[in-house]
């Protein structure tokens, strides 16, 4: 899809006027922050109950 050394990218295409593409990064950035932050807390209960 992105050539042969393409695996693990993520394309975006910008189409969107300036400020709805900040509003999407702070977005993104909201989520990983969070998804980090959700993974370790699953992962510390997991390790509760063994």
């Amino acid at each position: 899809m992105f050539g042969k050394h393409g695996d693990d990218h993520v394309r975006i295409g910008l189409v969107e006027n300036l400020h709805r593409t900040r509003q999407a990064i702070r977005n993104i950035k909201a989520f990983l922050g969070n998804y980090d932050k959700a993974i370790e807390e699953s992962e510390n209960k997991r390790t509760a109950t063994r």
